[in-house]
């Protein structure tokens, strides 16, 4: 199991992810802030128990200041296992869009073609699992990552 972490940190630091996952720490931010303010803002990630937040509007990072402890208590309460002590908010376009399923679910990853480095980089990371099937479903799991990580840098660009 220490070497399945290991390549998922691995996959984690090639795809800029936080320590906790954008895919958990968006769904960990939609119950903590609720849908409305999970559609204004997005989560960075957390270093050092901060989380940063991405948020659209100035008017809505004052409004977000005024209730940041309630928000610090209830990330601590769902995720004991990773608390922050501050979130910092600034303003950006949240790209939670992103990371929700019914935008990305219809496409075709498949469409989306790997560069050899990529390739060569997976290879790499699953050349110590052994078990046959579970090597392919890692590597696919893996191309698929770096695909999504290819659209979601296309979407930001338009």
């Amino acid at each position: 199991m220490d070497n399945l972490q290991e390549i998922f940190g691995n996959i984690a630091k090639k795809l800029k992810l936080p320590k906790i996952y954008k895919y958990n720490l968006m769904e960990l931010w939609e119950q903590v802030a609720g849908k409305i303010i999970a559609n204004i803002s997005c989560p960075e990630g957390v270093k050092d128990g901060v989380m940063s937040v991405v948020v659209q509007d100035p008017v809505w990072i004052n409004q977000l200041h005024l209730i940041k402890n309630e928000l610090i208590k209830r990330v601590n309460e769902i995720d004991s296992e990773n608390s922050i002590s501050d979130i910092r908010f600034k303003i950006g376009l949240p790209t939670n869009k992103i990371f929700k399923k019914p935008e990305s679910a219809n496409f075709n990853l498949d469409r989306i073609k790997l560069s050899e480095e990529d390739l060569n980089f997976i290879e790499e990371l699953i050349k110590n699992v052994n078990d046959k099937e579970l090597k392919e479903l890692v590597r696919i799991f893996f191309s698929n990552a770096i695909r999504r990580e290819y659209l979601c840098e296309k979407k930001a660009v338009k």
